[in-house]
């Protein structure tokens, strides 16, 4: 039995079936980081009285790292009581939760090592307008670092990439 042509053999691998590949593996590691799929009480919503739990439900197992809720009045406090079980966060809330709007703020580290942050709101009762004091300052030298950082990294890779 003869093998076929060179060109033959090597044209699918290096032209289709090499490029297919490499992009699938970039999508699996693309979908690697925990995602938030469903929050109990829902994200937005208005439940009739407090919850006697809050539930962060994530597609892998996280570990939590910060979680802090803002109450109505612009005040806010660690939630230090939580277990994490896989995929599924169970926080215990204030016992004195009145009605009004609430936001909780979340940051975990994913099975990779990665971080993930975000923040849920529910109101208990009517929704009401969320104060401004509970959006968090920005930090204007922290983020001119950052963005000179990045325009340093892209000139590097420029200039490097160019020079090449």
């Amino acid at each position: 039995m003869t093998p076929p042509p060179r060109r033959l053999r090597s044209l699918p691998f290096r032209g289709i079936i090499l490029p297919l590949f490499m992009w699938l593996s970039m999508v699996v590691i693309a979908h690697a980081h925990a995602s938030l799929h469903a929050t109990e009480p829902r994200d937005g919503s208005a439940v009739a009285m407090a919850p006697a739990s809050i539930r962060l439900f994530f597609s892998e197992p996280v570990s939590p790292t910060r979680l802090k809720i803002t109450m109505p009045d612009g005040s806010s406090a660690a939630l230090e009581r939580f277990t994490a079980n896989g995929g599924v966060v169970e926080i215990a809330p204030p016992a004195d939760l009145a009605k009004g709007t609430y936001l909780v703020s979340w940051r975990v580290v994913s099975e990779d090592g990665h971080p993930v942050a975000g923040t849920i709101i529910f109101s208990i009762g009517q929704p009401q307008k969320t104060p401004a004091d509970a959006v968090e300052a920005v930090d204007w030298s922290v983020r001119l670092g950052l963005w000179l950082g990045r325009i340093g990294l892209y000139t590097g890779l420029l200039l490097g990439v160019g020079g090449a």
